[in-house]
């Protein structure tokens, strides 16, 4: 079991408690080549969910999902290039969130959106440096200036946390809600070219998790916002980690990850079970956490099917629920016995996929 030393930047306001050992000991040393794995064994029912494709609703690529009670939140960053509001029930498009362009209460790039349940507004991260506030009808109430430069943000408990490449800072900073910085996790020295896709997971359980490139810790941050290690995950002999590839170049550390066993990609969990994607020799692979049993299954993803759609399962499960998890899947790849919305015209807007415990 590898265990990854943490670097911590300190200031006069920072938390210098180690982080405690691991919760979880995730298991991911043994492959499953020779069995499949049906995702539908773990959960009840599975339907599907259209967005309705309107001239402003038209979506690329579904960045983010954020649900609050009925209202469901995407974030589109390069085509549509805003986030946008429709009904959880019944997939019908509410209202865009934010405008593009140079003016003053404009954006030209987002990043990242968060919502503040307590207050229902929505945080958005943009031009990387930049928190603007909606309410859920769109409209803009404040924008503040970020001291720093910020790839990702997540909000919990009135304070904001931000995922960095930015050398003044650490990787994971913490600010309270005037972005007066609280504290900083990781430097930022080494790892500048490596942005992950979703850092942050804010769970049904109330709390935030937190990965790195090539970490196999995945971190839980607490109340008080000093951190612990969530899962510790065995990848077997042929892990690889930050410090394998630290002072190679770009080609030199494609040729070691082609070699190796890890490089999560993405994390997400709810109350019963975790997921992660990753990587053995380049191939995409699937491991399942069961929290109650403590066992885990590991496949590839070519051995992981959907009995519901017939086929391999083609997609990653990126977000969950309290009711279970959501798969992102193309419109081309719909069934429609599983569509709840049949009369919803969607286009060719992505098709949420619900997985229900």
């Amino acid at each position: 079991m590898i265990v990854l030393a943490v670097v911590f930047i300190y200031s006069c306001n920072s938390n210098t408690t180690q982080p405690k050992m691991a919760k979880y000991e995730w298991d991911c040393s043994l492959l499953n080549e020779t069995d499949s794995l049906d995702i539908q064994s773990f959960f009840s029912k599975s339907e599907m969910l259209k967005l309705e494709e309107t001239e402003k609703s038209k979506i690329g690529n579904i960045d983010k999902i954020v649900i609050s009670d009925s209202l469901l939140f995407i974030l589109d960053k390069d085509l549509a290039r805003k986030m946008m509001c429709f009904s959880v029930n019944t997939g019908k498009f509410l209202c865009e969130i934010g405008e593009i362009g140079s003016g003053h209460n404009e954006y030209i790039s987002i990043s990242d959106f968060n919502i503040d349940e307590e207050n229902k507004l929505i945080y958005a991260l943009c031009n990387r440096k930049n928190v603007y506030t909606y309410t859920f009808d769109g409209k803009l109430t404040e924008k503040r200036e970020i001291p720093f430069y910020a790839e990702n943000m997540e909000y919990l408990n009135r304070c904001f946390y931000f995922m960095t490449t930015d050398y003044n800072v650490g990787e994971l900073v913490v600010t309270n809600e005037k972005l007066h910085v609280l504290m900083n996790y990781f430097t930022n020295n080494d790892r500048i070219d490596h942005v992950e896709v979703h850092p942050f997971q804010k769970t049904p359980d109330g709390y935030l998790s937190y990965h790195r490139y090539l970490d196999n810790n995945v971190y839980k941050i607490n109340e008080d916002n000093s951190l612990d290690i969530l899962y510790q995950i065995d990848f077997g002999n042929n892990n690889i980690v930050y410090d394998d590839v630290k002072g190679l170049d770009r080609n030199e550390t494609k040729e070691r990850l082609a070699n190796s066993r890890g490089n999560i990609k993405y994390i997400t969990e709810n109350a019963d079970y975790a997921w992660i994607v990753c990587f053995d020799k380049n191939m995409p692979c699937l491991s399942v956490f069961n929290k109650t049993t403590l066992e885990s299954q590991f496949y590839p993803y070519m051995h992981v099917i959907d009995s519901k759609l017939g086929r391999c399962m083609e997609y990653p499960i990126e977000y969950s629920t309290s009711e279970g998890f959501i798969e992102v899947v193309q419109a081309d790849n719909i069934n429609d016995d599983l569509v709840k919305n049949k009369t919803i015209e969607s286009g060719h807007n992505p098709v949420l996929y619900w997985h229900i415990k």
